[in-house]
């Protein structure tokens, strides 16, 4: 989780980085001075794992290098916004700066939100007319626990759910976590539950988490509601 960093439409990159300073290419010495004109204390304050949120057309004016990598010498995690300028996208991706183009995600997002940022590919098949199995990968980029850099953690779980009446419906999982940081080895839990449709918009779901190897819970029970618009 990391804190949201929020800025506008046409963020430039002389507001990311003003040009005075880009006499260096060294990403800790540039990250000194990122968003000092819009948002000094970023740079004062920001932590690895921290999140930049932008509107539209984010990275607009140069094309040079030094905002992303300004960005990335901060410790941000990541840059999500409704749109990027193309030449900001390119050279993001260039230097390795993970970055997210979803105006839903940036509209969604305010100033000191916590945020985690990933990416996750599902799968889902239908069995029967009562019966559903799914399937998840995903990483997320995360801080080193020394707090000098990130690595990615891997999330894996395959899932069977049944439903049992109009209302109410369960479901089984294997769920693990594959963390190369970590010094202990991967995490894996067998996941019961059950989930309540109260209403259209709101539901309930309990259950409980197994741990099947040692560095996972043994047991951890859960409880949630969730509501849709």
């Amino acid at each position: 989780m990391g804190k949201a960093w929020t800025f506008g439409d046409n963020m430039n990159t002389d507001e990311i980085i003003p040009g005075r300073f880009n006499i260096t290419i060294d990403p800790l010495e540039l990250a000194r001075n990122v968003f000092c004109e819009v948002k000094p204390e970023y740079a004062q304050n920001a932590k690895p794992g921290d999140i930049i949120v932008g509107g539209q057309n984010f990275g607009c004016g140069s094309s040079r290098e030094h905002a992303p990598v300004a960005i990335k010498g901060s410790g941000a995690k990541c840059v999500i916004a409704a749109s990027f300028a193309r030449i900001f996208f390119r050279n993001a991706i260039n230097i390795g700066l993970p970055i997210l183009e979803s105006p839903e995600a940036a509209a969604g997002i305010t100033e000191g939100d916590e945020v985690e940022a990933g990416l996750a590919i599902p799968f889902g098949l239908t069995l029967t007319d009562r019966l559903e199995l799914g399937a998840q990968t995903g990483a997320g980029w995360v801080g080193d626990t020394d707090g000098h850099g990130h690595h990615f953690e891997v999330v894996n779980s395959i899932t069977l759910g049944v439903g049992l009446s109009r209302r109410f419906s369960g479901y089984v999982e294997f769920w693990t976590l594959l963390d190369p940081d970590a010094a202990a080895e991967w995490q894996g839990t067998f996941d019961f539950g059950l989930n309540f449709l109260v209403n259209d918009n709101l539901k309930l779901d309990v259950g409980l988490n197994v741990g099947v190897t040692e560095t996972a819970p043994d047991w951890k029970p859960f409880f949630g509601l969730s509501w849709r618009r």
